[in-house]
């Protein structure tokens, strides 16, 4: 087994712990892999589509305003994103994030899809 391989294996090891804890941010990055066939790496910040790994960029609404995200950071307690104009990163909480868009797909995180249904 090569280096790359192996560090690929121990990073999903990593995030597979964290989403076994319990945290929020990496069961939110998952599901957001999911739904777009992404891949987000927590550590490098890289988003690229698994069809053809090129880089992705996804459109983040938080409470009053639209951003176009070109970089995801997180890790099992903190979730950063960078945009493609300060180029710098920013913390943000899981529950200021109304949608995520890509490709015209829209994905509602689940915690905010529990306060539309009331």
């Amino acid at each position: 087994m090569d280096f790359e391989n192996q560090k690929k294996l121990l990073l999903d090891l990593l995030i597979t712990t964290w989403e076994l804890n319990g945290s929020q941010v990496a069961l939110f990055a998952k599901e957001l892999s999911e739904q777009f066939n992404i891949t987000i790496d927590p550590f490098k910040g890289t988003i690229k589509a698994n069809e053809d790994g090129q880089d992705v960029t996804l459109r983040f609404l938080l409470n009053n305003q639209n951003i176009n995200v070109t970089s995801i950071n997180y890790d099992d307690k903190q979730f950063f994103i960078r945009n493609n104009i300060e180029y710098r990163l920013r913390r943000i909480s899981l529950r200021t994030i109304c949608e995520v868009q890509y490709k015209g797909e829209v994905y509602i995180p689940s915690w905010k899809e529990s306060v539309l249904l009331r």
